[in-house]
This record gives C-alpha cells, structure tokens and sequence, in this order.
C-alpha cells in the first residue's frame, strides 16, 4: 500500500524546440523509496518519437553507469518490452537525488519517470556510497557510425565498436536502435564478443537481424546475453555488417543482472 508521495518520482521536463537538445533534470525523493523502472519519453514536436544518448544517470551523485560510452535513449521509451530489465531495484533515504542528463539528437520536448515503492517507516535504509554492485544498472555503446556497404545488396560493409565495461558485472538485455539506414532488414550483427571470445553460436557467418536488438522486441528472453565480465575493463565488441547504401548511426544499451 502506497503511502503520502510513494507513486513516481519525477524531475523538471524539457518543453518545445526552443528547449535545445540538452535534458538535466533532478528528482528529489521526499519520502524514503525503492527506485523502479526508468522510463524516459522525448518527441519531436511533430509527435514522433526522438531519439538520442543518455550521458549520465546518478543517485545522490553515484554513478549507475558501468560504461564511459552513452546509452540508447529509447531504451527508456514507454513502448519498450524491457519490463524487469530497465529496473533500478535501489532504496534511496528521502531528500536523495536522481539525475538524468541526456542529449537529443533533435530538438524537443523529453520528460521522465521512476516507479517507486514506498520503504516501510523504520525501515533502515543502506546508504548509497554502501550499494556495490547494487549499483551496476546499465552501460551504453555510444554513437557508432556503420559505414554504407561497398555494393548495395552485393558487398558488405563491416563496423566494430569496442565499449569498456568498468567493473565485474552480469550482463543482461542488449537494446539498440538505428537511423539512417532505409531498410533495418539490411543491416545485421554478425559478432558480439566479450574479451574476443564470441558469443553467437553460429559460425564466421552469422547475421543476427538487427530488429531483434529492438526495443519492441519481444523477445524477452532471447536477447539477454547473461554472462559475467569477470574482470574490471572487460571489452564488449559489436560488430555491424551493412548490406544497406546508406551510412547508419547506431545508439545501444546493455542492462546488468544482479550478480
């Protein structure tokens, strides 16, 4: 049973095409709570959907970033099949702050929100700087441009992204969209590798539909990659194969499982 001021904590939206591209917005818990899922809507003002990075994501000035790189905006979007997987699952003391800094890739309007359940009064809440691995909520793979292919539908092109994982962590759903390239069904991935050992079980050939890293997909299970880095700096590698002939610019997430 929710109590005074348990449902949604929320932050300072970003309104209209003179906003710019740059959303910053705290949310400052009044009660003690339990973080849920993120969801993180932006449109253009035509209504559609924009897309664009999250830079940063912090509690009470504590990353839950494991990655440097920025991760995919609409992975938050509210169509998102990732029920589970965008949860923060941390207990935050009242008076705690979350921050969102985010980049639009065009100018509009961004607003967010956190599910929340109220902590039961009395309930000890385990300071922030104390979580550990409780922290570890997601990582991204920035910006990646994918070169157009040499021959459209007849020569592939190839593009690599390496992303560094800071700390040992279990990594969970991959999630990627992509603009730019006039047919999805032209643009696949054909290897992802943790530390060069591949995880696709198919052999040298393997073309994954890149609409399977969808965030509609619902898939929910498949596309968890459910293994542990082991070691800090651990190097996740992706790589894009473009049968398309236009250059695509990629944007991506990873979400941590708990260890």
């Amino acid at each position: 049973m929710r109590n005074s001021q348990g449902y949604c904590l929320s932050g300072p939206s970003l309104q209209g095409a003179s906003g710019g591209t740059a959303f910053d917005s705290d949310a400052t818990a009044q009660i003690d709570l339990l973080l849920q899922d993120l969801v993180i809507d932006t449109r253009v003002d035509a209504g559609t959907a924009n897309t664009g990075v999250v830079t940063a994501l912090s509690i009470s000035g504590q990353s839950v970033f494991v990655t440097s790189s920025a991760a995919d905006i609409l992975s938050w979007a509210p169509d998102a099949q990732l029920e589970g997987s965008r949860s923060l699952g941390i207990p935050i003391s009242q008076n705690s702050i979350v921050n969102i800094k985010a980049t639009l890739d065009t100018a509009g309007s961004c607003a967010s929100t956190i599910g929340t359940d109220p902590l039961p009064i009395g309930t000890p809440v385990i300071p922030i700087n104390a979580l550990g691995p409780a922290l570890d909520y997601c990582g991204g793979i920035g910006t990646v441009t994918v070169a157009a292919a040499a021959s459209t539908g007849v020569t592939a092109t190839d593009t690599t992204v390496d992303v560094t994982i800071l700390r040992p962590v279990r990594l969970g759903r991959l999630v990627m969209s992509q603009t730019g390239a006039s047919s999805v069904t032209q643009l696949v991935v054909s290897s992802i590798k943790l530390n060069q050992m591949e995880l696709l079980s198919g052999g040298s050939n393997s073309e994954v539909p890149f609409s399977c890293f969808d965030r509609t997909s619902t898939d929910l299970d498949g596309m968890v990659l459910d293994v542990f880095t082991e070691t800090p700096n651990a190097v996740l590698s992706i790589t894009f194969k473009s049968w398309a002939g236009q250059v695509a610019t990629v944007h991506g997430t990873f979400f941590c499982l708990p260890a």
